[in-house]
C-alpha cells in the first residue's frame, strides 16, 4: 500500500499510539502526485506535498530515477518543472521526491511516472508537383516516391537530375516537415550502367552517389539507406562485400558509408512481407540486429503493401516483436490496394490503429494518395474531383483525436459475375479464408486444409471449363478441391498441381466443368504436404473466341524486327541461328543488363475493358536454367503507369524452346495513352533469342457483350421502348436483350459503332431475333452510315417479314463502307417489329472481313 493511497486522518489513527507510547519522532511523508502522460515538447508540472503530524516540512528533493535525462527545476514548495524530451517512440520518466521537516527528519521516497508519447506524423509519398498541391491538407511529412532512387537521378552515368527532388525537398524544408530520403542503395530502379562496372568500379559510384545526395540536402531527416535487402536481388551488392560472414555484410557496409555522410540523419533499413508473417518478422530481427550491434541503425521501415487479407492481430503480435528491439518503427509505405470504399476503410481502420497506437511507432506514411496517381490502382485515398475515400475520412477523425467516434461504412460484399465466355477469380482477392497468405497478386503459404471462399459467384450455364494459373516449385504431391456453397460434402471439382519447375515459374492447367447456374458461394481447399502451391487464379467459363488477328506485325521475325526496340540498348536482329518455326528468330546482343531487352509497342492498337492472350517463345544459351520475363507496359490517361508481369520463368532450359504466355487485361477504367510488351529479367552473360510473339484480341467483333450477359451498355432506343435483359429467353448464354414498351415499329434496339467502323472495309452483320406473337412477324437489321460531306444513308442488312414466332430467327448480311468516307456516325439497329410483339435480340455481331 502507498502512503498516497492513505488519508491523513487514517493516518493519525495509525500514528497516534504510537506517540502515546513514547514514540514522538514520526517522521514526514512525502507524496510525489499522480503519474502523468503527455506529449514530445511539452512543458510539464509535477507539484510534490509532503504530510507530518508534529511541526513543518523544511525541503522537496527531487531526482529522476529512469528515463532519458531531463533538466528538471524544482521550487521551495516542491513543484517540479521540466520539458518533455523529443522522442520517436514513447518513454516513460521516473522521478522520487524525498521531504524533509523542520527536525531534520527525511521522508521515504515517494515516486511517479510521466509517460513522454511521441508526436507521430501521417506523411505520404510525392510524386508530382499535383501532389504537393493538396499535400497540407492532409499530411505532415514528405517522402519522396521515386525522384530520389538512384535510376532517377544518375540515369545516365554522371549526368545528374535533380529536380523533382530538389522541389519535393524544398517544399518539406519551407514547410518545416520531416523530409526522408528514398533511397540510397537498392536492387531496383538502379542505374542501367552500374551492372557494367567492375566491383571496385561500382563501390567508387556508390560512395560518390552518397557524397552527391549529402552535398546537396544537408538536412535531411530520415535516410532509407537500404531498401528491400532480404526480398529483392541486388547485382551490385558485391561491391559492398556480399554476403560474407554474417549473410549481410553488403547491408552492415553501406550503413557504415551512410553513417560516414550522413552523421545527423536517422539511418533506416526498408523492407516489405515483415509483419505478416511471424518468421519474415523474425528474419528481419536478425539483420536489424546485426545494424544496433555497431551503432548503425536508428529505426525500422517496414513497408506495409500487400496486407489487405493480413490478420490485424498478426500484424500487432509482430510489430511487438519489432518494437522489443527498442528502434523506432516507421511505417513507411502503407497502402490498401481495394476498389470498394466500404472494404477498404474496414481494412484500413483495423490495421491503422495497430501501427498508430503502438507506442513504438514513430510515424505512418501512405505511399500515394490522389486516384490515377498511385503504384497500385486502387489504393487511392483521395479521388480525382478532390472528395476524399471512406478510409481517408477515418484517418483524418482518428489521427486528430476522434478515437471510437471515428466511423467506417458497412461492408456488404457484392458478389462476383462475369460475362460470356466465364469469370476469373482472382486468389488475393478472396472474400474468406484460413492459414493462406495473399502476396501481391498470388496466395502463398498453403498447407493441408487451408482455404479461400468467394461470396455471391454468379454463374452461367454455358461455362464448362477451369482453369487454374499457379507456381510451384516444390516436387510434392498436391491438389486442390472446389466446393460449392459448403465444404462439407463432395467436391465438384479436384484438380492436381503437379511441380512448375520453381517457385517463379507459372503454369495454367485446364479441365473440364460440368455446368451449373444460379448464385452460389465458391471455396478452393488445398491439400498436401506444406508448401502447395502459389496461386494466382481460377478461371471458369469456356474458351475465349479468338478473332486470329495477331496484333504484332511478324511476330515470327521472317521479314526483320520492325517494330522492335530496346530500353537498354541492346541490339536487336534477326539470326537464322535458332528459329522455334520458320527460319528466323530475334536475337538480343549487347545487353548492359537484365533489363528490357526487347520491347514492341502496342499504343493505338489495343482498346479499353478488354483482355489480350500474349504469348512467346524464348531459348536461352548457357550452362545453367535462366529467366525470361514476360512482362507489359501499361498507361492510362489520368494515371501512374504500370508494369504488369504477364508471367515470370525463372527456369528456362538452356537449348530448349520455352513458351511464355499470360493475359494483357486492359481495365474498363483505363483510356490507354501508352502499350507494350516486353521482355527482361535475362542474365546479360547468355544469348536470348525470341520467336513466335503474338497478341491476340478476344474476337473482332464490334458490338461488346452482343451476348448480353453482362447488360444492355452500349444499346439505346430511337423509339422511346425500355431495353433490359432477360433470363427467360437466350439464344445462348443465359441473357438476351429484351425491347418493351415500344411505341411503334421504328428503330427499337441501337448500338452506336461511331468510331469503330473504317473506311474501305466490309463488315459481315449477324444478329438473332424472337418474336412472341400470334402469326409471323417482321424484324429488320439495318446499318446508319454518315459521311463527312454527304447525306445520311440506312441501309438494310436483311428484312425478314416471315419470322415464326417462338423460333429464333438469324438476320444476317455484309456492307462495305466506301473508300471515300470519312464516317462521322455509325450504327446498327433494329425495327420494323409490330408493336404487338414481344421482340428479343441476342448474339449480335459486326465483324470486319
Amino acid at each position: 500500500m502507498s502512503w498516497r493511497s492513505i488519508s491523513r486522518f487514517a493516518l493519525l489513527a495509525l500514528l497516534v499510539p504510537f506517540m502515546l507510547a513514547g514514540c514522538p519522532k514520526v517522521p514526514p511523508i512525502a507524496n510525489a502526485g499522480p503519474d502523468q502522460v503527455v506529449n514530445e515538447g511539452d512543458q510539464v508540472t509535477v507539484q510534490g506535498a509532503g504530510e507530518v503530524l508534529q511541526g513543518t516540512i523544511k525541503t522537496y528533493s527531487w531526482t529522476q530515477t529512469a528515463g532519458p535525462k531531463v533538466g528538471i527545476q524544482s521550487t521551495k514548495n516542491g513543484k517540479l518543472t521540466f520539458k518533455a524530451p523529443d522522442t520517436e517512440v514513447q518513454v516513460k520518466l521516473e522521478f522520487q521526491l524525498v521531504v524533509t521537516d523542520n527536525k531534520g527528519q527525511q521522508s521515504q521516497p515517494d515516486s511517479m511516472t510521466v509517460t513522454v508519447n511521441q508526436i507521430k506524423f501521417f506523411g505520404t509519398a510525392v510524386g508530382s508537383a499535383a501532389d504537393l498541391a493538396q499535400f497540407s491538407t492532409f499530411f505532415n511529412q514528405v517522402t519522396p516516391e521515386n525522384a530520389g532512387k538512384w535510376g532517377s537521378v544518375e540515369g545516365t552515368r554522371d549526368v545528374m537530375n535533380w529536380t523533382e527532388l530538389d522541389a519535393e525537398y524544398q517544399y518539406a524544408k519551407a514547410n518545416k516537415l520531416p523530409f526522408k530520403f528514398h533511397n540510397l542503395v537498392w536492387g531496383q530502379q538502379k542505374p542501367a550502367w552500374i551492372d557494367s562496372l567492375t566491383p571496385e568500379e561500382q563501390l567508387a559510384e556508390i560512395d560518390q552517389w552518397m557524397a552527391a545526395v549529402a552535398e546537396r540536402y544537408p538536412d535531411i531527416d530520415f535516410i532509407d539507406v537500404v531498401n528491400e535487402p532480404i526480398n529483392t536481388a541486388i547485382s551490385y551488392k558485391g561491391a559492398l562485400g556480399g554476403d560474407g560472414a554474417t549473410g549481410y555484410d553488403w547491408v552492415i557496409k553501406a550503413f557504415e558509408m551512410a553513417r560516414k555522410h550522413f552523421p545527423n540523419a536517422k539511418l533506416l533499413v526498408n523492407e516489405f512481407n515483415i509483419v505478416i508473417l511471424a518468421q519474415f518478422t523474425d528474419n528481419y530481427v536478425k539483420l536489424v540486429d546485426l545494424l544496433k550491434e555497431r551503432g548503425l541503425i536508428d529505426g525500422i521501415g517496414i513497408q506495409a503493401h500487400f496486407l489487405e487479407k493480413a490478420s490485424a492481430a498478426d500484424v500487432k503480435q509482430n510489430l511487438e516483436t519489432l518494437a522489443a528491439t527498442g528502434l523506432p518503427i516507421y511505417v513507411s509505405e502503407l497502402d490498401l490496394n481495394i476498389a470498394n470504399d466500404a472494404l477498404q476503410a474496414n481494412v484500413m481502420r483495423d490495421l491503422f490503429k495497430v501501427f498508430w497506437d503502438s507506442p513504438a511507432v514513430a510515424g505512418i506514411t501512405h505511399w500515394g494518395f490522389r486516384q490515377g496517381a498511385t503504384w497500385e490502382t486502387n489504393s487511392y485515398l483521395v479521388r480525382s474531383d478532390g472528395t476524399t475515400r471512406p478510409a481517408m475520412d477515418w484517418i483524418q477523425c482518428y489521427i486528430h483525436g476522434g478515437g471510437d467516434t471515428c466511423t467506417v461504412p458497412e461492408y456488404v460484399p457484392t458478389g462476383w459475375k462475369g460475362n460470356d465466355n466465364g469469370l476469373t477469380l482472382e486468389a488475393e482477392q478472396y472474400d474468406v479464408g484460413q492459414g493462406v497468405l495473399a502476396l501481391g497478386s498470388i496466395i502463398a503459404y498453403t498447407d493441408e486444409g487451408d482455404y479461400i471462399g468467394y461470396q455471391k459467384v454468379e454463374f452461367q450455364s454455358g461455362w464448362n471449363t477451369l482453369w487454374v494459373n499457379y507456381a510451384k516449385g516444390s516436387p510434392d504431391q498436391g491438389s486442390i478441391d472446389i466446393y460449392l456453397d459448403s465444404m462439407d460434402g463432395t467436391p465438384v471439382a479436384t484438380i492436381d498441381l503437379p511441380t512448375t519447375g520453381s517457385w517463379g515459374t507459372s503454369k495454367q492447367v485446364e479441365n473440364a466443368w460440368a455446368p451449373v447456374a444460379g448464385t452460389h458461394d465458391v471455396y478452393i481447399v488445398f491439400h498436401g504436404q506444406n508448401g502447395i502451391a502459389n496461386l494466382d487464379s481460377v478461371r471458369i467459363g469456356k474458351p475465349i473466341p479468338q478473332s486470329g488477328i495477331n496484333l504484332v506485325d511478324d511476330g515470327g521475325f521472317e521479314a526483320g524486327t520492325a517494330g522492335w526496340s530496346s530500353w537498354i540498348g541492346s541490339a536487336l536482329a534477326t539470326s537464322t541461328a535458332q528459329a522455334h518455326s520458320g527460319s528466323q528468330s530475334m536475337l538480343a546482343t549487347n545487353r548492359s543488363s537484365n533489363g528490357q531487352f526487347a520491347v514492341y509497342s502496342l499504343t493505338g492498337k489495343v482498346k479499353t475493358d478488354t483482355t489480350y492472350a500474349v504469348s512467346a517463345w524464348a531459348y536461352i544459351t548457357g550452362s545453367t536454367n535462366g529467366t525470361v520475363r514476360l512482362a507489359s507496359k501499361l498507361s492510362c490517361d489520368g494515371q501512374e503507369d504500370t508494369y504488369p508481369w504477364l508471367e515470370n520463368n525463372t527456369a528456362v532450359v538452356p537449348g530448349t524452346w520455352t513458351q511464355l504466355s499470360g493475359n494483357l487485361i486492359i481495365p474498363a477504367s483505363c483510356t490507354p495513352t501508352d502499350v507494350a510488351i516486353f521482355f527482361e529479367g535475362t542474365d546479360p552473360s547468355v544469348d536470348v533469342y525470341l520467336d513466335d510473339v503474338k497478341v491476340i484480341p478476344p474476337d473482332n467483333n464490334l458490338v461488346v457483350d452482343g451476348g448480353f450477359e453482362s447488360g444492355t451498355a452500349g444499346w439505346s432506343s430511337w423509339n422511346g421502348s425500355a431495353l433490359s435483359t432477360d433470363s427467360n429467353h437466350a439464344h445462348s448464354g443465359a441473357q438476351s436483350l429484351h425491347a418493351a414498351n415500344r411505341p411503334d415499329n421504328g428503330a427499337f434496339a441501337v448500338y452506336g459503332l461511331n468510331g469503330k467502323v473504317k473506311a474501305g472495309t466490309n463488315y459481315a452483320f449477324t444478329g438473332w431475333a424472337l418474336l412472341n406473337g400470334t402469326g409471323n412477324g417482321v424484324a429488320r437489321m439495318v446499318f446508319k452510315l454518315s459521311c463527312d460531306g454527304t447525306g445520311d444513308t440506312y441501309n438494310w442488312i436483311q428484312n425478314d417479314g416471315a419470322v415464326v414466332p417462338g423460333t429464333w430467327t438469324k438476320l444476317s448480311g455484309s456492307y462495305s463502307v466506301p473508300a471515300d468516307c470519312t464516317v462521322t456516325d455509325a450504327a446498327v439497329y433494329f425495327e420494323g417489329t409490330d408493336p404487338a410483339y414481344d421482340v428479343y435480340l441476342d448474339d449480335v455481331s459486326v465483324m470486319p472481313q
